[in-house]
């Protein structure tokens, strides 16, 4: 197995098959970095700025992003009974180009933007808001044009040079 000096080689590697992935339907799909670095590492927060959750901050991890009421959801709004249970909206990190998005979900009900109604895949910037049920979440970046996981070493990886 090839040592990799960053994130960035590990993403090289990965694409080009160099690192072992699990196979087989038993296997739980594991994120790239949780595979790379031991953890997956936050890319940002939705901040709870009304409703039943009001302060409280939810980690946003690379890729899909799956707010519902459930426990189970990567955003669990647990206390608002009129968020749907699951999937009642999605919001994506893509780690090219360092894009955050929000869509729908697999919901009958609605969210909103910044008080429009998101029907289809949106670009979320700083402190926009999102309206899921009556939670209002703001979003807070920590990945950015600035700052990105692929950046930086892991400190296991700094502490060995």
């Amino acid at each position: 197995s090839r040592e990799t000096s960053s994130l960035q080689d590990a993403v090289k590697a990965a694409s080009a098959g160099a690192v072992n992935a699990p196979v087989g339907d038993d296997e739980k799909t594991v994120g790239f970095f949780s595979r790379t670095i031991g953890t997956e590492p936050v890319v940002g927060w939705l901040v709870c700025t009304a409703g039943e959750h009001f302060g409280e901050d939810f980690k946003l991890k690379s890729g899909r992003n799956f707010i519902g009421r459930y426990s189970s959801m990567d955003v669990p709004v647990t206390r608002d009974s009129t968020v749907s249970r699951e999937k009642h909206a999605i919001v994506v990190y893509g780690p090219r180009g360092n894009l955050f998005i929000g869509q729908p979900g697999d919901s009958k009900e609605l969210s909103y933007l910044n008080g429009e109604v998101v029907l289809s895949p949106r670009e979320i910037k700083v402190h926009d808001r999102l309206l899921i049920g009556k939670t209002e979440l703001m979003f807070v970046p920590c990945c950015t044009a600035s700052f990105n996981w692929d950046m930086v070493k892991p400190e296991s990886e700094s502490s060995e040079t």
